[in-house]
């Protein structure tokens, strides 16, 4: 369940839907601000991880702004990516030499203490995430009710009866800091 808020945070369906207020999926090229315009957490044209189409995600979130149109302090910490895009992840953020030439030039990308999370609960193969510490999103976990166990045997049957119980909510409330991209 909360995979499906990336899985399904370009579309107007599912728990991406769930919360957020402006009508908007969660990963959107037009947020609307209060103060009039919009804003992104997308990119305008959808790209597969490379290092361009990181650079640029990079330099969107962190020239987010508020609804009043002032700029927000928000930094990138995590790169969130499924399996099948570890290797390319890895290959961006921790080679000491540019990944996309074979230039002997230093890897600005290595500079920018991203860190990596392979989430194999990531649906499509080819979409990634860039998100803040949690003090910056506003990604929601509302934990209701403590998962509980309890198992007993059916004296009729001789099996085992066992039963699992747990009460909890997914969602977001703001799109800012958190940035996504299905992929191309």
């Amino acid at each position: 369940m909360c995979a499906d808020v990336f899985n399904n945070g370009f579309t107007a369906t599912g728990t991406a839907m769930m919360s957020g207020g402006d009508g908007e999926p969660l990963f959107d090229t037009s947020h609307p601000l209060a103060g009039g315009g919009t804003y992104q957490n997308e990119l305008t044209t959808a790209a597969d991880l490379s290092v361009s189409s990181l650079e640029e995600a990079l330099y969107t979130m962190r020239l987010t702004v508020g609804d009043r149109g002032e700029l927000l302090d928000i930094q990138p910490r995590y790169l969130l990516v499924p399996p099948q895009l570890e290797r390319t992840a890895w290959e961006l953020i921790k080679s000491a030499g540019r990944p996309d030439t074979a230039n002997r030039a230093d890897n600005w990308l290595s500079t920018q203490g991203l860190q990596i999370i392979v989430w194999n609960r990531l649906s499509d193969p080819d979409a990634w995430f860039l998100l803040t510490d949690k003090a910056q999103h506003g990604l929601v976990f509302y934990n209701r009710e403590e998962l509980q166990t309890d198992s007993d045997r059916d004296f009729n049957t001789k099996d085992f009866l066992y039963s699992v119980l747990t009460r909890f909510s997914v969602g977001w409330t703001d799109w800012r800091g958190v940035f996504g991209s299905p992929g191309a």
